[in-house]
């Protein structure tokens, strides 16, 4: 079974890493910079009646100073 997914990675070895091994297993992957983007892309697959099957982010805490 073959998967389109998005992937919401910042850093650009991650990237390619997750790209490389999806890709070798026959996935499509579609990389977005941020959180931010990742929503954008999604509406936009969304609006064209392709959703993704899979959506990849990884859990990063967000600091806050007071």
């Amino acid at each position: 079974m073959k998967f389109d997914i998005l992937c919401a990675e910042d850093n650009f070895v991650g990237q390619r890493l997750v790209v490389k091994i999806l890709e070798k297993y026959g996935h499509t992957v579609e990389i977005a910079d941020n959180g931010s983007l990742a929503v954008d892309a999604f509406k936009v697959r969304v609006e064209q009646n392709r959703p993704f099957d899979i959506i990849l982010v990884r859990n990063k805490p967000l600091l806050l100073r007071t």
